[in-house]
C-alpha cells in the first residue's frame, strides 16, 4: 500500500502533540485495530532510529531529510485510528497509556529530525553567507580595478581632445596664411594682367604707328623708282636682269618648298618604315614563340606516341603469353590445318569476348581514321608523300575486309589493330606537320612583303637624293648668276638703294638656303641611319627564315625517321603476334588523344 509523504515535518510534529493531549476512549472490539496501529506505530521508530544513526555520521547528505519523511508514521491511518478510538464508548486506559506512550517517542523523534534539520540549514546558510561575501569582494576589486581604467581612460581622452584642439588651431592659421597667399597673388594676378592689356595696346599703336611709317616708305621709294626711272633709262637691262634674278629667287623658293614637302613626306615614309619595322620584329618574335609552342607540342605528342606504343607492344607481349600459357594438347597437323580465324572462336562456334572487344576497338579507329581524312582532305602539301603509304594501307586493309566470314561481317585478322592505330598517329603526324607548314608558309610571306616594302623605300629615297643633287646644282647657277649681276652692279654709285635691297634679299634667300642645306644634310643622316636599320632588319628576317626553313628539314626528317622505326616495330610485332590484340587501355589513351588534338585544331582555327 502507497503511503503519502509528509510535505512538512513540522506540521506533523504539531499533529502528533495534539493527538498525544487527547483522551479518547477506546471499545473492546478494536483492540485488534489498536494493536495493528500500535505495531505499526514502532515501525517508524525504529526506522527514525536509523536516520538518526546515519544522520550521526561525518558526512551529511541532503537525502536524509527524504528518507526520515519516508521513514514516518503514515499520517492518514494514524487520524483515522484517532477517530475510531472517539467513537468507542469503552474506555481502556492501558491502551490510551500505550498510545501515548507512542505518541511521545514519535513526538521525540519528529523533534530531533526537525533539530537536525535546522542545524543542516543553519550550514548551509553561513555557507552561502561566506561564498557571498568573497563574490562581493572580488566584485569590489573589479570595480576599483574598472574606476582605475576609466580614470585613466578619461584622461587619454582628455589629452587626445586636447592635442586635437591644438591641431585644429594649427590648421586653422594654416589656412588663413593660405588664403592670404591665395588673396595676394589673385590681386598680383589682376595687376599683371592690367599691365599686359596696357602694353598689348601700347604694341597695337606701335605697329599701327609702324606701318604708317612703312607706308609713307613705300611711297617714298616708289617715288625714288619712278624719279630713277626717269633718270637712268640705261639702267633698264639692269633692271631686268635684277627682275629675272627676282623670278629665279622665286622659283627656287619654290623648289626649296617643294622639296621640304617632299622631305617631309620621306620622314613620315620613314616613320611609317619604322613602325613597320616594330611590327614585323613584332611578329617575328610572336612567330618564334610560336615554333618553340609548336615544338613542345611536338615533343609531347612524340611522348605520348612512344607510351602508346610501349603500352601496345606491352599487351602485345602479354597476349603473346596468354596465348603460350593456354591449356590443351594439339598436335603440330591440327596447328597448320586450323586457320587464324578459327582460333578466335570457342568451342560453342561463337567469337571470344577478347576478339569481340578487339574488333570494336579496330572498328572506332577506322571509324576515328575515315574522319580525320575526310575533315582534312584540303591538307595535301606536306602530305603528298605520307598519302601513299596510307593508300596502300588501306589497300591492304581494305583487302581484309572483304572477304566475309559465316558468323560475323568484317574479317578481323592478326595486325589490323596496331596497323590501324599506326595509321592513326601517322595521320595525327601528318596534320601537326601540315599545320607547320602553313605556319612556316605565312611567315615567309610576311618577310617578302616587308622586303618588297623596303625596296620601295630605297627607291623612294634615291629619288628624293636625285632631286635633292638637281637642287643643289640649281642653287649654284643662281649663286653664279648673282655674283655677276652684283659685279655689274659694283661701278654704278647711284644705285645703293636697289644693292641694299638686292643684299637684303640675298641674305634672306641666303639664310634660307642655309637652313634647307642643313636640314637636307639632317635628313640625308636620318635616311642613312633608317638605310642602315632596315638592311641590318632584312639581315635578321633572312636569317630567321634560313633557321626556319632548317627547323622544317629538320622536322621533316625527324617524323620520317620515326615513322619508318614505327613502321619497322609494328611489322614484327605483326609478325611475331599470334591473335589479335585488344588494347582497351591504348585505344582510350588514342581516343583522348584524337579528341584533344580535335580541340586543338579548332582552336588553332
Amino acid at each position: 500500500m502507497h503511503r503519502p509523504k509528509l510535505a512538512n515535518p513540522i506540521t506533523a510534529a504539531g499533529i502528533a502533540s495534539s493527538i498525544s493531549n487527547k483522551n479518547n476512549n477506546n471499545n473492546n472490539s478494536n483492540k485488534s485495530k489498536r494493536s495493528r496501529q500500535f505495531s505499526i506505530s514502532k515501525q517508524p521508530v525504529t526506522t527514525t532510529t536509523t536516520a538518526s544513526a546515519t544522520s550521526s555520521l561525518p558526512h551529511y547528505e541532503p537525502h536524509s531529510h527524504s528518507q526520515l519523511i519516508d521513514a514516518s508514521i503514515d499520517l492518514e491511518h494514524y487520524i483515522s485510528a484517532m477517530e475510531a478510538r472517539r467513537n468507542d464508548n469503552e474506555p481502556d486506559v492501558w491502551a490510551q497509556l500505550q498510545q501515548k506512550e507512542s505518541d511521545i517517542l514519535l513526538a521525540a523523534e519528529l523533534g530531533k529530525a526537525l533539530l537536525e534539520k535546522n542545524e543542516e540549514l543553519v550550514k548551509q546558510q553561513e555557507k552561502l553567507i561566506e561564498d557571498y561575501s568573497g563574490k562581493i569582494e572580488k566584485l569590489e576589486q573589479e570595480k576599483h580595478v574598472l574606476r582605475q581604467k576609466l580614470a585613466i581612460a578619461e584622461d587619454e581622452s582628455d589629452q587626445r581632445v586636447l592635442e586635437l584642439q591644438s591641431d585644429l588651431n594649427e590648421l586653422k592659421d594654416k589656412l588663413q596664411t593660405q588664403d592670404a597667399a591665395i588673396r595676394q597673388a589673385e590681386k598680383e594676378k589682376t595687376i599683371l594682367i592690367d599691365e599686359l592689356q596696357h602694353q598689348n595696346t601700347r604694341l597695337t599703336e606701335q605697329i599701327q604707328e609702324a606701318h604708317a611709317t612703312e607706308m609713307k616708305l613705300s611711297a617714298q621709294i616708289q617715288e625714288l623708282k619712278d624719279q630713277y626711272h626717269y633718270r637712268n633709262s640705261s639702267l633698264q637691262e639692269h633692271v631686268n636682269s635684277l627682275e629675272s634674278i627676282k623670278t629665279e629667287l622665286n622659283l627656287t623658293t619654290g623648289k626649296r618648298q617643294e622639296l621640304e614637302r617632299r622631305l617631309q613626306h620621306a620622314q613620315e615614309e620613314k616613320e611609317s618604315l619604322t613602325s613597320s619595322l616594330e611590327e614585323a620584329s613584332d611578329r617575328i618574335h610572336m612567330l618564334e614563340r610560336h615554333a618553340r609552342e609548336q615544338e613542345t607540342k611536338l615533343e609531347t605528342t612524340l611522348q605520348a606516341l612512344e607510351r602508346s606504343q610501349r603500352e601496345n607492344n606491352v599487351l602485345s607481349e602479354r597476349l603473346g603469353a596468354d596465348t603460350n600459357s593456354m591449356p590443351g594438347k594439339k598436335s603440330l597437323q591440327f596447328e597448320m590445318e586450323c586457320d587464324e580465324d578459327e582460333a578466335s572462336f570457342t568451342e560453342t562456334g561463337k567469337p571470344s569476348q577478347m576478339w569481340v572487344e578487339a574488333r570494336s576497338v579496330y572498328i572506332q579507329l577506322k571509324s576515328l581514321v575515315d574522319s580525320l581524312k575526310v575533315s582534312h582532305d584540303d591538307d595535301s602539301g606536306l602530305n603528298s608523300d605520307i598519302s601513299l603509304d596510307l593508300e596502300s594501307m588501306d589497300n591492304t586493309m581494305s583487302s581484309t575486309d572483304r572477304s566475309e566470314g559465316d558468323h560475323i561481317a568484317i574479317e578481323f585478322r592478326q595486325g589490323m589493330l596496331s596497323a590501324m592505330s599506326d595509321e592513326l598517329t601517322r595521320l595525327l603526324l601528318n596534320l601537326d606537320a601540315g599545320n607547320f607548314k602553313k605556319m612556316l608558309d605565312q611567315t615567309r610571306n610576311l618577310v617578302l612583303e616587308q622586303e618588297d616594302e623596303i625596296k620601295r623605300s630605297h627607291q623612294l629615297i634615291q629619288q628624293l637624293e636625285a632631286k635633292v643633287t638637281v637642287t643643289d646644282v640649281e642653287l649654284q647657277n643662281v649663286k653664279e648668276e648673282r655674283d655677276q649681276a652684283r659685279g655689274d652692279l659694283v661701278d654704278n654709285t647711284d644705285r645703293d638703294e636697289l644693292l641694299t635691297k638686292a643684299q637684303k634679299e640675298r641674305d634672306a634667300a641666303n639664310e634660307r638656303r642655309t637652313k634647307a642645306e642643313v636640314e637636307l644634310a639632317k635628313n640625308r643622316v636620318e635616311l642613312m641611319q633608317a638605310n642602315s636599320q632596315l638592311l641590318e632588319s632584312i639581315q635578321q628576317k633572312v636569317e630567321l627564315s634560313q633557321q626556319l626553313e632548317q627547323w622544317q628539314m629538320d622536322m621533316q626528317e625527324l617524323i620520317d625517321e620515326q615513322m619508318r622505326s614505327k613502321l619497322i616495330n609494328n611489322r614484327r610485332v605483326a609478325s611475331s603476334e599470334s591473335t589479335p590484340a585488344p588494347p582497351s587501355s591504348a585505344a582510350a589513351n588514342l581516343a583522348k588523344r584524337v579528341s584533344s588534338y580535335k580541340l586543338w585544331s579548332l582552336f588553332q582555327r
